[in-house]
């Protein structure tokens, strides 16, 4: 049960990033929060780039992303998604070798 975070960068074809969110939303934002081995995922619009997406993903379990890159769901997303995305995305892939605990705040104030 190997760790592993994904960084992806999708872009949208021109004007057409809001309209990609909407797919994503429809199909795919209710298994990320039903998904227990993915604690963290940051969907984020680039502030460089006015079409362009970058994701963040957390998996507790390797297993679990291989399942979501093969479900129907995300067949799904990716038919509708499609026309709307500019080139191909580009994802890398890291392990993980230090996460801030979630609680490390919890309980102090600062002066």
């Amino acid at each position: 049960m190997a760790e592993v975070v994904l960084f992806i960068t999708v872009r949208a074809q021109p004007g057409q990033r809001d309209a990609l969110r909407a797919v994503w939303e429809r199909h795919l934002k209710a298994r990320v929060v039903k998904t227990a081995a993915q604690p963290v995922y940051y969907y984020c619009y680039s502030r460089e780039h006015p079409d362009e997406i970058r994701m963040f993903e957390h998996y507790t379990d390797e297993s679990v992303l291989e399942e979501n890159a093969m479900s129907a769901v995300f067949a799904a997303f990716m038919d509708e998604a499609g026309p709307l995305i500019a080139g191909q995305p580009e994802a890398a892939m890291a392990d993980p070798v230090w996460i801030k605990p979630r609680d490390a705040n919890q309980g102090t104030q600062s002066t």
